[in-house]
């Protein structure tokens, strides 16, 4: 199973983005180590963002993309 990192990005209220990273993960703790990098990142970037960062499985970005109608 692959893994990989969902960012949700939030510039004010109600405003939000949702971006799927291309890279995989073998495992779910290689993944999270590389989503905490991420978010270190997008902190600087937006300060004082709330900004939601995973990772999950193939099967479960499929069912975000779904709901979310992109795909």
């Amino acid at each position: 199973m692959k893994f990989s990192i969902v960012m949700v990005i939030c510039y004010a209220v109600g405003v939000c983005q949702t971006a799927f990273d291309d890279a995989k993960y073998n495992t779910y703790n290689e993944c999270m180590k590389a989503a905490k990098q991420v978010h270190t990142y997008l902190g600087e970037l937006y300060p004082g963002n709330k900004n939601k960062i995973e990772c999950m499985d193939e099967m479960e970005i499929s069912i975000l993309k779904n709901e979310l109608g992109i795909e």
